[in-house]
Parts: C-alpha cells; sequence; structure tokens
C-alpha cells in the first residue's frame, strides 16, 4: 500500500515511544507552531505504516532502507552546514524528497520528512 492510499484514520493507534518533548526540542523555536503541530501529528499517524514499509524493503532488498536513512542524514547534514534555520532545512528537506520520489503529493513527502525527524536522521 502506498502512504497516499494509507488512511491513518482508520487504522487503530499504534502505542509509541513517540515524545513530543523531544520532537519539540529536536525543532527549537526556528519552526513555527503550524509545522511543529504537522509533524508531530504525522509522527503519531503514520510513523509506524513507514517504519512497517522500510523493514518490508529491508527484506525484499537488503541494506536498502539503510542507503536510504544515509542519503537522508547526508541531505540533512548539507543542509545544517549551510547554517540554515530549522524551518528552511525541513522545507528543503520536504521538497528534496518530494522530488526524488516522484511522488505527485506534497504532504507524502512532509509525512516522510517527519517520520526522519522523529527517527533523528534529522534534527539531532
Amino acid at each position: 500500500m502506498a502512504l497516499h492510499a494509507y488512511d491513518a484514520q482508520g487504522s487503530t493507534q499504534a502505542n509509541l515511544s513517540y515524545s513530543p518533548i523531544s520532537v519539540d526540542r529536536k525543532l527549537g523555536d526556528s519552526i513555527s507552531p503550524i509545522t511543529r503541530r504537522k509533524i508531530k501529528l504525522n509522527v503519531s499517524d503514520y510513523f509506524q505504516f513507514i517504519k512497517q514499509k522500510f523493514m518490508e524493503l529491508e527484506e525484499d532488498d537488503p541494506n536498502c532502507s539503510e542507503l536510504i536513512f544515509s542519503q537522508v542524514k547526508s541531505y540533512y547534514l548539507q543542509q545544517k552546514a549551510l547554517n540554515l534555520p530549522k524551518h528552511e532545512v525541513y522545507s528543503n528537506i520536504v521538497d528534496w524528497l518530494h522530488k526524488r520520489s516522484g511522488s505527485k503529493a506534497i504532504e507524502a513527502a512532509e509525512i516522510v520528512a517527519s517520520f526522519f525527524v522523529q527517527d533523528c536522521e534529522v534534527f539531532e
């Protein structure tokens, strides 16, 4: 099932080890409250789904997930080295994911970027 077809509202909520405080700490003050809320909701609604998809991908193609994670981390580090504000880094990562994925829905890229924020590939 593709991310754009996944119904987070229709799924059962999984118990997450998600901590809004740690996400807030990662984001700092340079992320608007609206974007911060969107990231936290995306993590709450989609984190387990995306994690499962990466596990399935890993079963089908060993090391593929690790390569994706390292690409995201590398792109984040490039953005961080430019000393951009966090909201610009996040926006750039969303745009980068959107272009690389070929998805028509920018929201899917926002959801995946949120996953990587929670998973510490973006904003340690």
